[in-house]
């Protein structure tokens, strides 16, 4: 059968297809390590049996050994699993509590000027748009208000549009492709992989789509550094707080970064600007909960941070196939294979309608 290429939204589709043909829980599986990723049970909305991180090691190293030198960098890791439910917003941020109160806080601030006289602007840090943070986790209920990603200001600088076009430089050759076919014998490897992006290409890929949607959508100021463009990577991080200072004083507006990085809020803090940090969860526990927007999410970020992942009997999802072009990137869409012909018909028909109906 021929695959399906399909956005986040019309994975909703295959959702309620598996969740009419199934028992109703479903194995998430990477076929390269031959490994279970998680259980989901359907009626439950609840992720469990979540593979720990040295069984996941264990399996990665089995599966690189003798690889090239490029293939075996390439491989996925556990934190890769970790950070598809961090960007669903299934796993919930350490410190989100107090940051959606600095938030709230700043959007106090731009409606009572005697609060704080200059416009308060959001500067993003790479680590940001790698994580979606703006259109994942900052539509929220605050304590005393109902606060959306659009009720803020916000900037990028170029030197943060140019870290992430620095990362897409890796595709997949057919030495590569042939590697990946000696450990998982499936035709559409070839097929679908074939010139396609490598796994730290695919991510930066994401964060250049949130990136886009902050500066289009979001009406996000660009941040120029006027100077030559450090590569040292500490330095980097210094000239990003500088173009963010610069903003701010060309601006007369009040620059408060948004990071992840206790380091990029330190140079900040040295600079005089302050800063939101937000703290990336390290334990994931043995229970998640998990609606089936947050599903189609997961899934795809999943195909992102691995290549490819299965939903065992029932369908193999691809991030890269033949002919996919930079809007399906926008999009959000992967290509799915299902097993079964009858599921794939109900899949095919449904999406059809959808699409008849936008």
């Amino acid at each position: 059968m021929n695959g399906l290429v399909m956005d986040t939204h019309e994975l909703l589709i295959l959702y309620n297809a598996i969740h009419e043909q199934t028992s109703g829980e479903v194995v998430i599986h990477f076929p390269f390590y031959d490994t279970d990723l998680f259980r989901y049970d359907m009626y439950k909305d609840e992720i469990r049996y979540i593979v720990p991180s040295w069984r996941f090691q264990k399996a990665k190293d089995s599966f690189t050994n003798g690889m090239s030198p490029f293939m075996s960098q390439d491989a996925p890791r556990w934190v890769d699993m970790k950070d598809s439910f961090m960007k669903a917003g299934v796993l919930p941020y350490q410190n989100f509590h107090d940051v959606k109160l600095s938030l709230e806080k700043v959007l106090n601030e731009t409606d009572d000027r005697s609060l704080h006289p200059k416009n308060p602007v959001l500067a993003l840090d790479t680590n940001i748009l790698y994580n979606r943070f703006v259109s994942r986790s900052m539509d929220f209920i605050g304590a005393n208000r109902k606060v959306g990603r659009g009720d803020f200001k916000y900037v990028i600088s170029t030197l943060v549009r140019e870290e992430l076009d620095s990362q897409i430089v890796k595709k997949y050759y057919p030495q590569s492709i042939s590697e990946m076919e000696k450990r998982y014998n499936r035709g559409e490897i070839a097929k679908e992989f074939s010139n396609g992006s490598a796994r730290n290409n695919r991510k930066a890929k994401d964060a250049i789509v949130e990136m886009r949607h902050v500066i289009r959508d979001l009406g996000a100021s660009i941040a120029d550094f006027r100077e030559e463009r450090p590569k040292d990577k500490e330095v980097m991080d210094r000239a990003i707080v500088k173009s963010y200072l610069d903003f701010q004083n060309d601006t007369g507006t009040r620059v408060i970064l948004l990071t992840c990085d206790q380091d990029m809020a330190f140079h900040a803090s040295n600079a005089g600007l302050p800063s939101i940090v937000i703290s990336i969860p390290y334990h994931v526990p043995n229970h998640l909960r998990m609606n089936p927007k947050r599903w189609a999410r997961v899934l795809h970020s999943l195909a992102i941070g691995y290549g490819i992942i299965e939903i065992r009997g029932v369908a193999t999802l691809y991030s890269e196939w033949r002919g996919k072009d930079h809007n399906s990137y926008e999009r959000e869409e992967v290509k799915v294979y299902i097993e079964d012909k009858k599921m794939y018909d109900k899949v095919a028909r449904w999406l059809k309608l959808s699409l008849q109906m936008m």
